[in-house]
């Protein structure tokens, strides 16, 4: 990444952990979007100059770029391209009707009623808004990077175990920072409202069993999908998740990166977003979040395992989809990575 890229990256986050902030103190103060409203609105303006990106992408021949001496550019299936940007556009134009439409946020309410969104809450419209903009940059990254094939070429350039400790501890501060931790809430009460214990007996259990009952799922899944698929077909749509179990080589790596994510998306998506938009809208985000597995079977599994993880939540803890999430995550790698050095797989 070139400093350009990074420093546009870090601006971004930091953009969106002010919102959040501002939001919490939207609410504290009582008066909902007074200061967030513009905040929210740079970052739908941040969606919309995203989507005229991809539209680019779209619609200018990277070719005819390169001889006539202008810069070079990547080339891009323009059919996901356009897709992208019409999700990206479709994104902006629905964030600023939440932002300004009261009625509009009711709607979505009746929409969520599965979760506890509350339409004149600023907090809770700045996490719909900043999780679709998530949602529509990573839809955006995965057709820039090349689709399915070149996502596994930039996990083979990265270094897996930074990556995932870093963006599992932004998940974890966007959490804390996103319940109000120190601002509206204290520590005990954070912890409450992200669902989060020290382990019970029934934790273990639950997690567990869950953990290796969905690990089960997925392998009659995938045994029924190798049956069904060309072999080059199925070789390209678990490229990048084989390329994520070959970088992790070794047991203790496999140990360390199932722990990390496990703790991090369980805290952001059952602890902190699930009370707010329900089971079901919860763990169709997390699904559609795993880029990796898009159009393949373990899209299905992912989306059953974020249920599972949902019902978890609300009638254990998120401790405990903690402890199931990581059985299932550890379990998949460290299988791959004995296979590997037994067969040479």
């Amino acid at each position: 990444m070139d400093i350009e890229s990074l420093l546009t990256l870090i601006s971004v986050i930091g953009l969106f952990f002010v919102t959040i902030y501002v939001a919490n103190m939207d609410d504290v103060q009582a008066a909902p979007f007074t200061r967030a409203r513009f905040l929210l609105y740079a970052i739908a303006g941040i969606l919309f100059l995203f989507g005229l990106t991809l539209l680019s992408y779209a619609f200018i021949d990277p070719t005819r770029l390169t001889e006539i001496g202008a810069v070079e550019i990547p080339t891009v299936d323009r059919g996901g391209a356009l897709f992208a940007a019409i999700i990206s556009f479709s994104g902006a134009v629905f964030s600023l009707q939440l932002i300004g439409n009261a009625f509009v946020r009711q709607w979505t309410a009746g929409i969520l009623r599965g979760g506890t969104f509350n339409p004149d809450s600023t907090v809770h419209t700045a996490a719909l808004i900043l999780s679709l903009t998530v949602l529509c940059i990573n839809v955006g990254q995965l057709v820039l990077s090349g689709g399915i094939t070149g996502l596994a070429d930039s996990y083979e350039q990265s270094n897996v175990v930074s990556d995932a400790f870093l963006q599992q501890a932004l998940w974890i501060f966007a959490s804390f920072l996103g319940v109000g931790l120190f601002i509206r809430r204290t520590t005990p009460a954070s912890l409450s409202r992200l669902g989060l214990r020290f382990p019970t007996r029934q934790d273990f259990k639950w997690g567990i069993s869950a953990g290796i009952g969905m690990l089960m799922f997925v392998y009659v899944m995938g045994v029924i999908w190798s049956l069904i698929v060309p072999p080059e077909q199925l070789a390209e749509q678990t490229a990048a998740a084989e390329q994520i179990s070959a970088a992790l080589g070794t047991i203790p790596l496999a140990l360390v990166v199932s722990l990390l994510v496990a703790v991090g998306e369980e805290i952001f998506f059952r602890g902190a977003l699930q009370p707010i938009f329900g089971v079901a809208f919860t763990s169709i985000y997390f699904a559609l979040l795993h880029i990796q597995y898009t159009l393949t079977p373990a899209s299905l599994a992912i989306l059953i395992l974020g249920i599972v993880l949902g019902v978890l939540r609300s009638r254990a803890s998120t401790t405990s989809a903690i402890i199931a999430h990581f059985v299932y995550n550890f379990s998949q790698l460290a299988l791959a990575i004995f296979a590997a050095s037994m067969f040479g797989a």
